[in-house]
């Protein structure tokens, strides 16, 4: 009885043994959590150097859009409106001209600009363009024009398309202010007229005398019938390009005398 006992007593102590073991994380738990924390350490401070040894990146220069299309009207300069460049990195710019058009001039304040060029950020946003006279191009075809600007390490191409739209130009009237007519003749002048665009040319009269006068599709201004003794008659001529008119005043005097003899007496 007493040996039973006895080993009772024994397991006892051993569960109890065993329990506090267990509670105390096999003796070894404190070591392995002071190795747990050494890589968490490790780790930041690679972190932090990383952040401290990265190279900044160089933003590229701002000239606006980069691919645009200005238009101005025939025979008439115009300020392009290109607004300033600038840079995020307040890096200093350099502009120059890369491509410059075929045909037109380019001008910055105080001077004309030419291919190759370097201009100024000021320039850069007060350019002009002037076209030459009665020249059109509605494709832009002749008016290519690029600006490269570069902050030293980037650039960027300011792509301009020039057009210039065509404007009518009204017709060129060559005419005396009057005329002497000998009575009995029909004929007064030949009305002589050019137009730039190549337009078919119309003519019509106007005033109190239209109806004593024709005149054709040639300019030919004649009296419907020959006039006799001496008057004079104002009439007026209108020449039309068929967009634009030029009108005229005309002085018809006829009389007994030629034009040779009036020319001889000095009258």
């Amino acid at each position: 009885m007493k040996k039973e006992q006895g080993i009772d007593k024994l397991i006892i102590k051993l569960i109890i043994s065993l329990f506090v073991l267990s509670s105390c994380g096999g003796g070894g738990g404190g070591s392995s959590e002071s190795s747990a924390n050494v890589p968490s350490n490790s780790s930041s401070n690679s972190s932090s150097n990383s952040s401290s040894n990265s190279t900044p990146i160089n933003s590229a220069p701002d000239a606006g859009a980069l691919n645009i299309i200005f238009s101005t009207n025939e025979d008439t300069s115009k300020s392009m409106n290109l607004g300033f460049p600038t840079d995020k990195d307040n890096d200093t710019l350099t502009i120059y001209v890369d491509t410059y058009p075929a045909i037109g001039s380019i001008t910055a304040p105080n001077r004309v600009i030419a291919k190759g060029d370097s201009i100024t950020t000021n320039e850069f946003a007060n350019l002009s363009y002037s076209p030459p006279d009665n020249f059109n191009d509605v494709d832009g075809l002749q008016g290519i024009f690029i600006l490269k600007v570069s902050d030293g390490t980037t650039s960027v191409d300011k792509n301009i398309t020039i057009k210039v739209t065509p404007v009518n130009d009204e017709p060129t009237v060559t005419i005396d202010d009057s005329y002497y007519v000998q009575e009995g003749t029909q004929a007064v002048t030949t009305i002589a007229v050019t137009d730039i665009e190549g337009d078919i040319i119309t003519y019509s009269l106007d005033g109190s005398n239209q109806n004593l006068f024709s005149i054709d599709s040639a300019g030919n201004l004649k009296f419907l019938a020959a006039p006799s003794g001496t008057n004079d008659y104002i009439l007026g001529l209108i020449v039309s390009d068929g967009t634009s008119q030029v009108q005229k005043n005309i002085n018809i005097e006829t009389g007994p005398w030629s034009p040779s003899v009036l020319e001889v007496s000095g009258k």
